[in-house]
């Protein structure tokens, strides 16, 4: 992978630094080279053997994290955020197009304002899950791409002390807000999963049909053709009300999750800036 590739091409880089510097006499910078390989190496392993503790506890949880951490990994976990972004919008449109046609229907203009305030806390609730998740679909984008970066520069500005600061943070960064994405990931896909295997089957037949009908613009006709229009109304509230506190639970979990990642960073930034590894003596 392309994680693996930048790290193993910039660590060799820094001891065939060393390797040169050996070779033209310069024994006291070889040796301070070779250290900060060796030391940034040590970082990343403690990186990954965390990385691969969290996904042990995860499992034993009933989490499944999939593998390490990674850019793709990472990038997948976009894919469940923006997979969560148009659902919320999708129900909110099927709100609004259904209480448009309502408005300008003789005699069901009335269920136009009743399917508004039955829906009314739920489409607020989408507006606000559509809203976060689409820009944690952009912030999943972005840290993918940085992620073997901040990674890389993290655990090799750690050994320096001028730099250890600076290093510590973006180290802390790639371990904790990677895990952290993941896991959100996981209790969105858990909360898609949840919709359309046990929401969407358990549409009634009614609102099934009317929902279908909202594209081909045949929507009249079905309104008109359906026994009680407002009992069915109710049903899709009850529909929507569903999704909206199904995905409305996970994006809860989810900024918990991130609030927490941000705390732990700062936490693990601060313990990795007063620690220093050295292979020779101070």
């Amino acid at each position: 992978m392309i994680d693996y590739f930048i790290i193993s091409l910039a660590i060799g880089i820094i001891f065939g630094y060393a390797g040169i510097e050996w070779v033209l006499g310069q024994r006291q910078r070889s040796l301070y080279y070779f250290e900060l390989a060796v030391n940034s190496l040590i970082y990343i392993l403690v990186v990954y053997a965390v990385f691969w503790i969290t996904l042990e506890v995860a499992k034993n949880l009933g989490l499944d994290l999939g593998s390490l951490p990674s850019s793709e990994l990472i990038a997948s976990s976009g894919e469940h955020f923006n997979k969560a972004h148009e659902i919320a919008v999708e129900w909110i449109l099927n709100v609004a197009k259904l209480r448009a046609v309502l408005s300008m229907t003789p005699f069901l203009a009335p269920l136009s304002y009743v399917l508004g305030s039955a829906t009314s806390w739920s489409t607020s609730t989408l507006s606000f899950v559509a809203t976060t998740y689409l820009y944690l679909t952009l912030f999943s984008k972005v840290f993918a791409v940085l992620y073997p970066f901040t990674l890389f520069f993290g655990a090799t500005l750690t050994p320096i002390p001028r730099l250890r600061l600076l290093g510590s943070a973006l180290l802390a960064l790639s371990l904790v807000f990677s895990v952290g994405t993941i896991l959100a990931s996981t209790v969105t896909a858990n909360a898609i999963n949840s919709i359309e295997n046990k929401v969407i089957p358990s549409i009634p037949e009614p609102v099934r049909i009317i929902l279908s009908t909202i594209p081909s613009g045949g929507i009249i006709q079905s309104i008109l053709e359906t026994i009680n229009i407002g009992e069915t109304i109710f049903r899709l509230a009850d529909i929507v009300a569903k999704i909206a506190w199904t995905l409305g639970e996970a994006m809860t979990l989810t900024l918990i999750i991130y609030a927490l990642s941000t705390a732990l960073a700062t936490a693990v930034s601060a313990a990795l800036g007063g620690v220093y590894i050295s292979l020779r003596p101070l």
